[in-house]
């Protein structure tokens, strides 16, 4: 009996000591995976609360609570490379790092990053062990479950960035100062005057019209509108040539109103920022509705031009 009992506390002794040694007191826990994503681009997406509920996987509880799979978030401050949250399933409670670490100019890894605590209590360590583990599978899987939202440039810029090359090389301009922002009327004015001018040279206009907006002061405006022709029109004193370098060009087409296609060169001047893409010349829009004609702004297409070196 003494040699069963002295071998069963061995066994024991050694089980314990195993436990101990292959499940610690804390756990550092790591995990990333490389996505199709600019680093910058998603952390200004993780950045804006009401895009959460768009690319959040699972559902959102309320507005500061979230689910996915049988995990719990309560996210808490924003980080510069991501944002902290307690990670709840049960009664178990860990705090955790989502970050965004770039590499490359077209990727980044997204991960988690947590320190998980285990009980002193043996064979409760060992419960825990299992019910972490589990933890850790989700993590996992929410990083792939995020994948095709941020691999979707649409949904990180507003809109499907392209880069092609310039096709017009002739455009005859005008541009006027105004002590407000230009309307409808007052742009299609400038266009008119721009067509009319085109016909009596005999040209012939190749695309739908360009508009910049520049604004020089709280209250003045700079318009310069023009209309790319087949062929070199003669300039005058109010009338000018522009001679386009056919060279790079990120493009992007947009529907909505002048807020939205607003919003929208802030994204693509975002998207030149984040490739690491310098401009030679100021961008503009093509507006391919008549708005004139076209009175419902949410029905305007509106493309517009960001040139780059290359």
């Amino acid at each position: 009996m003494k040699k069963i009992a002295l071998f069963l506390l061995v066994i024991a002794a050694v089980l314990l000591t195993a436990v101990y040694t292959l499940i610690p007191a804390n756990e550092n826990f790591s995990y990333s995976a490389q996505l199709n994503c600019t680093e910058n681009g998603a952390i200004r997406v993780l950045h804006s609360q009401k895009k959460w509920k768009e690319w959040w996987p699972g559902t959102a509880l309320n507005d500061s609570a979230f689910s996915f799979a049988d995990l719990q978030f309560v996210p808490g401050k924003l980080t510069l490379p991501g944002f902290e949250t307690s990670v709840i399933n049960g009664t178990d409670t860990a705090a955790a790092n989502f970050f965004v670490q770039g590499v490359g100019l077209d990727s980044a890894f997204f991960g988690w990053s947590a320190t998980f605590q285990y009980s002193s209590n043996p064979f409760a360590r060992i419960a825990d062990y299992f019910r972490i583990m589990k933890i850790k599978k989700e993590l996992q899987q929410f990083v792939t479950a995020i994948k095709p939202y941020f691999e979707q440039q649409k949904n990180i810029y507003g809109m499907n960035v392209i880069q092609e090359k310039v096709k017009d090389s002739s455009l005859i301009s005008l541009k006027k100062s105004f002590d407000h922002y230009p309307s409808t009327p007052d742009i299609y004015a400038m266009i008119n005057t721009l067509k009319d001018y085109v016909k009596q040279q005999k040209g012939e206009q190749s695309n739908p019209p360009m508009l910049n907006v520049f604004q020089t002061s709280t209250t003045s405006y700079e318009v310069m509108v023009a209309v790319p022709t087949r062929w070199d029109l003669p300039q005058t004193e109010n009338f000018k040539l522009k001679k386009m370098v056919l060279g790079n060009v990120l493009t992007g087409e947009v529907t909505g109103g002048v807020g939205t296609v607003a919003e929208a060169e802030k994204q693509m001047a975002d998207y030149a920022t984040d490739h690491r893409k310098s401009s030679p010349a100021i961008p503009f829009q093509s507006l391919v509705t008549d708005r004139m004609l076209e009175t419902d702004t949410s029905k305007w297409v509106t493309r517009l031009y960001y040139p780059i070196f290359y």
